[in-house]
């Protein structure tokens, strides 16, 4: 059989093995974050929450990300319960929270980087400097509201943790929560692979044009970067 020599390049077709941003793989794993104010779209309750709760939120504050990406006001965030523990006769709760996409007005999903900063009671939105370091860390006492206390930090690969303090947490649909969004770091396990075997095989062929603006979209919103690799098939 006939040896093949491509060029992949980055935009012509996309399969998207798993999901995340893709960087060239020795791409320093950093991530500055822009923070914004954000409300609860339901109630969190330890007693009753489980592991793998959907949780969402929607934000009141527009935000333009450090990679360049722009998420209106309203954008909802979507994550989940990570980890959570109810208390029991009088010892502490826990609950471990995380969002990793934000669900854009046309419907379409993108995926983030945040941390919580801050938590507070309805109508009492945090303010913090627009720009959250790669290494930042964040302690919120308890006391904002009754008996919880927050921590989070960048590194981390949840979005924040809050305690009870010998009660169960309960949090009611408006909480407000300060948050930092950017990209995701890059990892080499990404799993973004270009090729052009579709237009040369005909295989998956048909959807082609839609896999090129999925490419593009992440591109223009900085969770892409196109990795041009020569090889032989």
């Amino acid at each position: 059989m006939k040896r093949i020599a491509l060029t992949i390049f980055g935009l012509a077709t996309a399969v998207l093995a798993a999901s995340g941003s893709a960087l060239a793989q020795d791409q320093p794993q950093t991530t500055q974050l822009v923070e914004g104010n954000a409300q609860l779209n339901h109630r969190l309750d330890t007693k009753s929450a489980t592991q793998g709760e959907a949780v969402t939120a929607k934000l009141t504050d527009s935000i333009t990300t450090s990679q360049g990406v722009k998420l209106p006001r309203n954008t909802r965030l979507l994550g989940h319960v990570d980890q959570v523990k109810a208390s029991e006769n009088g010892s502490p709760s826990t609950l471990v929270i995380t969002f990793d996409k934000a669900q854009l007005k046309d419907g379409n999903e993108i995926a983030i980087k945040a941390i919580i900063v801050a938590v507070s009671a309805q109508g009492e939105a945090k303010e913090i400097p627009m720009n959250v370091a790669s290494d930042g860390r964040f302690l919120q006492q308890a006391g904002t509201i009754a008996g919880v206390s927050l921590h989070s930090a960048v590194q981390d690969s949840s979005s924040g943790t809050l305690t009870g303090d010998h009660r169960n947490i309960k949090l009611a649909s408006g909480t407000e929560l300060l948050v930092a969004i950017g990209a995701p770091p890059a990892t080499a396990s990404s799993g973004v692979v270009f090729m052009m075997l579709p237009l040369i095989t005909g295989i998956g062929r048909g959807g082609h044009g839609k896999r090129c603006n999925v490419s593009q979209t992440l591109v223009d919103g900085g969770h892409l970067c196109p990795w041009v690799r020569r090889r032989t098939y």
